[in-house]
């Protein structure tokens, strides 16, 4: 699971790059993106959390798992309601690219909630002594 799980990370790298070099980006501020920028800002949190776990061999985590998808529906369905989206193709773009991006952000919350589990047994595992 943790070293397939690398792949999907680097899968949803890959595609929200390609988003944004086509002119697939949220450019808006407001709401909708605040809320799309708050979970990625997590999201990076909880893998730089997971990789210190993993290096230091102690668990991190001093709060539940966080599911992200309703703010993430919200904002993506809010995203579509502004007034602009309609008659300028720049705005239905950068709202395609919050959308899309809330997406995939999605498939990256629910991944790292999914390592959590891997994690702790590889931690469980390195305390246990070779020899027992």
């Amino acid at each position: 699971m943790l070293l397939s799980s690398g792949k999907g990370l680097l899968l949803i790298s890959d595609i929200v790059d390609w988003l944004f070099e086509h002119g697939y980006s949220a450019t808006e501020s407001g709401t909708p993106a605040s809320t799309v920028g708050t979970v990625a800002t997590n999201a990076i949190g909880n893998i730089l959390r997971l990789a210190e776990e993993i290096r230091s061999g102690h668990p991190l985590r001093v709060a539940g798992a966080h599911n992200a998808a309703a703010e993430l529906r919200s904002a993506a369905l809010a995203s579509f309601s502004q007034p602009d989206v309609a008659t300028s193709p720049a705005a239905l773009r950068s709202a395609i690219g919050l959308v899309s991006s809330a997406d995939w952000l999605g498939q990256l919350d629910s991944l790292l909630q999914d390592l959590d589990e891997p994690v702790g047994e590889t931690l469980a595992a390195n305390a246990t002594h070779w020899w027992r």
